[in-house]
């Protein structure tokens, strides 16, 4: 992770506020529960909002940092986007434990009526069920995160630059007396 996030972070030649867009942008991403077309919608984001200075970002720190979502996160970030996404939205009664979580994958009426109505029936299940407080849960964990993202990079990347600078600074001649 180390050389995979920060060191390219650290070392980008970029302006530290353009790197730490990229990873503002790449945390937020990759806090949705869109696994699969996080890194499209990077590069769509990065192709819309190139062009201005205020809004354009390091493109490479935007699709690695997307990365923290994956196959091992997947499943928890998914479940803490459920039980805030309920929270949201008033059901409390239905923030539960993990069991029951899982349970929202079972489906009770396949093959009560035509297959159509089944299919209709199902997606509509997923959608209340499911998919709703994940569609609105997500959103705060990717705001938040992705704010801290940006804070902590954009010092991190500041700092080192002014350490590299103090460093070249006290070995110049000027430094050390020498004319």
């Amino acid at each position: 992770m180390r050389y995979r996030l920060l060191v390219p972070m650290k070392r980008s030649p970029h302006s530290p506020e353009y790197t730490a867009r990229g990873v503002f942008w790449g945390v937020f991403w990759g806090l949705t529960p869109l696994v699969g077309v996080q890194m499209p919608i990077v590069t769509a984001h990065w192709l819309l909002f190139r062009l201005h200075p205020r809004t354009s970002f390091h493109l490479i720190q935007g699709l690695a940092w997307v990365w923290i979502s994956n196959v091992f996160t997947m499943v928890p970030m998914y479940y803490g986007f459920y039980v805030t996404g309920q929270v949201m939205l008033g059901r409390f009664d239905a923030v539960s434990g993990y069991d029951s979580f899982a349970k929202l994958f079972t489906f009770d009426s396949w093959q009560e009526e035509t297959f159509w109505d089944t299919v209709v029936h199902y997606f509509q299940y997923v959608w209340e069920q499911f998919g709703l407080p994940m569609a609105v849960g997500w959103i705060p964990w990717a705001v938040v995160f992705a704010w801290i993202g940006y804070t902590v990079s954009l010092k991190i990347i500041r700092d080192r630059r002014q350490r590299i600078l103090t460093r070249r600074l006290g070995r110049s001649p000027h430094a050390m007396g020498k004319d």
